[in-house]
């Protein structure tokens, strides 16, 4: 599943996502300071009444842009979570890690758009962000049942679980390394569990996920 459309032939492809893909493309290598509309337009090649029959503005389109690319990361990510649970709680989170830093690693601009770009425009963008790793996160509320009766997790453990992960993600996506994520996931995969399995197990989740 593309998270964008490849770059073939605009046949068939409506002007809104011609201007969505443009947009991406725009922030994910210019930045969001630097991206014009004048240049998505010109890029999406349709015109400025077109442009602002779909969206408000720039932040507009670019929200616009964020969500759509983001849902078809997240399906990504699902789906390969869903596989991996059926064998266990932890197959399904290495399953969707792998899953989530594969298409880092695939799309940088997508990623440098989504993770370091949008967040800061606007507190709209920050929440939209924060709803996003909201979605992530939910897939380790299952990570509970490993703790004991006595053990009371904190409200937001997993949003904590995801923390570490996030901010490495953010520094090598913004360093220009996101095709060297991949090879992180076993140490990724570490940060997540270890609240839930405690650093024994965690490590022995690691180092099965770095022999696989």
């Amino acid at each position: 599943m593309a998270i964008t459309p490849k770059e073939e032939s605009d046949i068939g492809i409506s002007p809104r996502e011609r201007i969505l893909r443009s947009m991406v493309g725009s922030v994910g290598v210019r930045g969001y300071r630097e991206t014009t509309v004048s240049e998505v337009i010109k890029t999406a090649g349709v015109s400025s009444e077109t442009f602002d029959g779909f969206f408000a503005g720039k932040e507009d389109c670019t929200l616009a842009a964020y969500d759509w690319v983001i849902e078809r990361i997240l399906d990504r990510v699902a789906i390969s979570y869903e596989l991996g649970a059926a064998t266990s709680w932890s197959e399904g989170v290495r399953h969707g890690l792998e899953a989530l830093l594969g298409a880092i690693a695939e799309y940088p601009a997508v990623a440098r758009m989504a993770l370091v770009e949008v967040p800061p425009i606007s507190p709209e963008a920050h929440a939209r962000y924060r709803a996003a790793l909201e979605r992530i996160a939910s897939k380790l509320r299952g990570g509970r049942d490993y703790l004991s009766e006595d053990e009371e997790p904190p409200p937001h453990v997993e949003l904590m679980a995801l923390g570490g992960a996030e901010v490495i993600l953010v520094d090598e996506v913004s360093a220009g390394r996101a095709d060297q994520l991949p090879a992180r996931m076993p140490e990724l995969l570490f940060a997540i569990l270890v609240p839930y399995l405690g650093p024994e197990d965690a490590a022995a989740e690691m180092q099965a996920a770095a022999a696989a």
